[in-house]
């Protein structure tokens, strides 16, 4: 037998944490003191806390010690038969774990060893609804959601063409994270003909009440004089989709006869045990609790980790809280959002300050509240739970990280990308970006494309753009490029900037200020952010003091950010994605690093003339009007990108445009190198020299260095080649001592 069978012949269930507790039918028992619990192999574990034995409560439940194990996985003659499997999968669709049904009727739940096997429970792992993708696609779409007793019920309904779910374990199992996953939704709750599906039916009503957008609760008709229990019954005996949806039609919207509150006879660790039944068990009792001489409960001291578990997964897990270590900061789920926002500390201790206070007051007509409502709430006390809840609520550096390639976090919800299927949002994503626009697969840009960007880009560049904005989408810079934007002034490069901060959100973006990178404050504000931008740099913008530290910020070094009036120290991985506008030349201070700036760099031209005809505040028009389809123009580049194996992949002038970029930058260099040659009678000035610079710059199209600034660097350069030192008494024509060398020459 299952614990849920166990369960049905038991008196005064209730639930208590992970388990139940129940009159023990071995014992005159008054007051529940039964605890029933499964265990990690699948077997029923009991324990009287009166004493009495596993054989004693068996025989009264006319049982043998044998029935509490789950049984064999293969009949042996004696054992049973396993007849249907059930995987749940998470949002994602990666199978979690399993319900196995046998013959005769009985069920256990198991999850993937890792080996290729399976282990026989289903403990540390986060339950989801059945069907869990598909019902997510379901709601985005408007359908109805069909709630079943079981996955026979489901996989009938699914048959025919309907969407349809149910919880694991059946009757009584249903969890507050499953109310979440349905929010929003039309929730049409098929109640099984007995007590027992009633209760459940009426339990997953109440538990979706002001939060699915609408339900009905429906019990299948008899037909043609056949019983109908369920949902496979209903079918069995002939009926149809289309009968059904008949009867959901005319099926009137559930509510509550009266919403059920917390009654004021309980103590404040039963209320809280009663609000957050699955933490007592791993997290202790909430309140430490004293009954003095008159029968008075006292509150005493708080439960520390019970507190610090409320604000995590487990205590709400619609909005769960989780800890960054590295970055020193909790992040709290907000559903109407759909992503994670930073959450200050003096926020989360004014929220557990509220619960004391809710619970004080529904308790003090029963009990002593007094320290609830304020000693207990004052921040010297919940500053302990918040430094508790900072190890308990912990989670990896790269949280925030994962399946970034998979899904985009949009205005109106989750953009599965292998399909473009819009999801509704779930904390199981593990987001703190979003999107600041809508997605709309039939979204057209005619605007951005023929009057923005076609008018000034050829297709090479615009395709490479394109590419580099699947990048910015991501929120992860996989290619590890530096994109430059240059060219023509008044070209739409800004224009371009605008609409692409629109799409990306300004929240996710920060502006670079190459001056101030090697500055101890700068990198901090940074910090959850996804897209640095530079719009319209000066010609120097690369040459500043700090401007190698952009190779760090796409290249995926660690660094330790510094806020202002802050001990905080967090470490960041970088990984942003970066792009910069510029109407002149650039050039870089290269600091003997040429390689690493080749591998970073991609330069876009703006060479078309401008339009004779500009059009006032064409980056709104498109926000306004093609903001949608603009991010469908991307999404394409970001199937480009994906098909490139996420490399951002340049053609051969695209490249060459990099290389000249790095040759003038370092054109003093090369000029030595190509037109001066040693000669033991020659001697050269430096005013010879600089001239003959400045036309060799000319001959290629760069911008030449200023006198005072070749001068300060020609010397070590010609060191360098030569092995030969400036002197000061070099000749010039007019026989005037002049700074030169001696045994070169001038080609």
């Amino acid at each position: 037998m299952n614990t849920t069978q166990i369960l049905s012949q038991l008196q005064g269930v209730t639930r208590n944490g992970d388990g139940w507790k129940a009159r023990c039918p071995a014992h005159d028992d008054k007051t529940p003191s039964l605890s029933i619990t499964e265990g990690d192999d699948g077997r029923t574990l009991l324990k009287c806390f009166a004493g009495c034995t596993a054989e004693a409560i068996c025989a009264k439940l006319n049982l043998k010690l044998a029935d509490l194990f789950p049984p064999k996985e293969t009949s042996n003659g004696s054992g049973k038969r396993i007849v249907a499997t059930y995987d749940y999968h998470d949002a994602s669709g990666k199978a979690v774990f399993q319900v196995v049904r046998y013959d005769p009727k009985d069920f256990r739940q198991r999850q993937p060893d890792g080996k290729g096997g399976w282990t026989w429970t289903t403990k540390g792992i986060e339950k989801a609804l059945f069907r869990l993708p598909e019902i997510l696609a379901a709601i985005t779409s408007g359908e109805f959601i069909f709630v079943c007793e079981g996955e026979k019920d489901v996989l009938n309904m699914v048959e025919r063409g309907l969407s349809a779910t149910c919880n694991p374990g059946g009757a009584g199992k249903w969890q507050d994270s499953y109310s979440d996953t349905l929010r929003g939704a039309e929730v049409v709750i098929i109640a099984d003909k007995d007590k027992a599906g009633r209760d459940h039916a009426q339990l997953v009503a109440g538990k979706l009440y002001g939060v699915a957008k609408s339900i009905r609760v429906l019990e299948l008709p008899d037909l043609d004089g056949k019983p109908v229990k369920d949902a496979a019954d209903f079918f069995a005996a002939g009926g149809t989709a289309e009968n059904l949806i008949v009867l959901v039609d005319t099926a009137p919207a559930w509510t509550p006869a009266s919403v059920p509150e917390m009654t004021d006879t309980k103590t404040p660790a039963e209320w809280f045990a009663e609000k957050f039944p699955s933490l007592p068990d791993e997290h202790g009792a909430a309140i430490l609790e004293e009954t003095d001489k008159a029968g008075i409960v006292n509150a005493k001291d708080i439960g520390e980790d019970f507190f610090a578990a409320t604000l995590g997964a487990n205590g709400s897990p619609g909005a769960p809280t989780v800890f960054v270590p590295t970055e020193e900061k909790f992040y709290t789920y907000l559903p109407d959002e759909g992503v994670f926002i930073f959450q200050r500390e003096p926020v989360l201790t004014a929220r557990l300050s509220r619960l004391l206070l809710e619970c004080a007051r529904a308790c003090r007509d029963g009990c002593e509240t007094k320290t609830l409502e304020f000693r207990f709430r004052d921040t010297a006390n919940l500053s302990g739970v918040l430094k508790k809840a900072r190890g308990l609520l912990e989670v990896p550096h790269n949280y925030f990280a994962s399946d970034l390639t998979k899904f985009i976090p949009c205005a109106n919800g989750m953009l599965r990308l292998d399909d473009k299927v819009l999801l509704p949002f779930s904390p199981a994503y593990k987001r703190r970006n979003k999107l600041a626009v809508r997605f709309d697969v039939t979204a057209k840009c005619p605007l951005f494309l023929d009057t923005l960007m076609r008018a000034a880009l050829d297709d090479d560049d615009l395709n490479l753009l394109q590419r580099w904005c699947g990048l910015a989408l991501i929120g992860e810079n996989l290619a590890q490029k530096i994109l430059i934007l240059t060219g023509t002034a008044g070209g739409g490069k800004g224009t371009f900037i605008r609409v692409l901060n629109g799409i990306i959100g300004d929240i996710n973006l920060a502006s670079l200020r190459t001056q101030l990178l090697g500055e101890r404050f700068e990198l901090g504000r940074f910090l959850g952010k996804t897209l640095l931008y530079g719009a319209d740099v000066p010609e120097n913008f690369l040459n500043q003091r700090g401007a190698s530290v952009l190779k760090s910020l796409t290249g995926y070094d660690p660094v330790t950010l510094e806020f202002k009036n802050s001990n905080e120290s967090p470490s960041i991985t970088c990984k942003f994605n970066v792009i910069v506008t510029c109407n002149s030349r650039l050039t870089v201070q290269l600091e003997g690093d040429t390689d690493a700036w080749r591998r970073r760099l991609a330069i876009i031209e703006y060479h078309k003339p401008k339009p004779e005809k500009v059009i006032a505040d064409l980056d709104k028009q498109i926000l306004t009007i093609e903001a949608s389809g603009v991010l469908n123009w991307m999404l394409d580049g970001l199937d480009n990108l994906r098909a490139d194996g996420w490399q951002l992949n340049l053609t051969d002038q695209q490249q060459k445009r990099v290389d000249n970029l790095l040759l003038e930058s370092e054109g003093h260099t090369v000029f030595v190198r190509e037109c001066l040659t040693r000669d033991a009678d020659g001697q050269l000035t430096v005013p010879d020299c600089f001239s003959a610079y400045v036309e060799y710059c000319n001959q290629h199209g760069w911008t030449a260095l200023t006198k005072n600034k070749f001068g300060s660097l020609i010397g070590d350069v010609v060191v360098r080649q030569f092995g030969i030192t400036a002197r000061n008494d070099i000749r010039d024509g007019s026989g005037k001592a002049q700074r030169g060398w001696k045994g070169i020459l001038c080609q």
